[in-house]
């Protein structure tokens, strides 16, 4: 964590952004409450290496979520990048700062198993798995159509 915080290079996880913004309140904060008693010249200068730090986290966060690191100029967008999880595996940005390559439970989307046939569909039309209509003999005519439960359409 805190790998070269001033290049604007690589991918940042969510809890490395927000400690960042963090520890940027303190001088921040002591700064502005040191500029309202006083004014003191040279000393803002500090502003700077601070702009820094920030602009260069907040473009290795957006680049976790394979976003160029202007999206982060957009009013606001730092709470889609504190709130929004990362990319898994490696991005045009890198490799995945968490090191997880591929997303857990890939099998299932939304915690939905991908094989729906437990639920008495099995894809319609366009599914590959569709049952083929079942063959009668000459002599007897399907009570069904020729299909099998389940099938939608020919």
């Amino acid at each position: 964590m805190f790998k070269s915080p001033l290049s604007f290079d690589g991918r940042i996880r969510r809890t490395e952004f927000g400690l960042t913004l963090l520890i940027l309140v303190i001088p921040v904060t002591l700064l502005n409450e040191l500029n309202k008693s006083q004014d003191l010249g040279l000393i803002n200068l500090i502003y700077i290496p601070l702009q820094w730090l920030l602009w260069a986290q907040g473009a290795k966060r957006c680049h976790d979520i394979a976003k160029s690191g202007w999206w982060q100029l957009i009013p606001f967008y730092v709470f889609w990048l504190i709130f929004q999880e990362g990319e898994y595996g490696t991005n045009g940005y890198g490799e995945n700062p968490k090191g997880i390559q591929s997303q857990p439970n890939s099998t299932k989307i939304n915690n939905i198993p991908q094989n729906n046939s437990q639920f008495g569909y099995n894809g319609g039309h366009n599914s590959s798995s569709q049952s083929q209509p079942k063959s009668t003999p000459s002599n007897q005519t399907p009570t069904n159509g020729g299909y099998s439960k389940g099938d939608l359409y020919n």
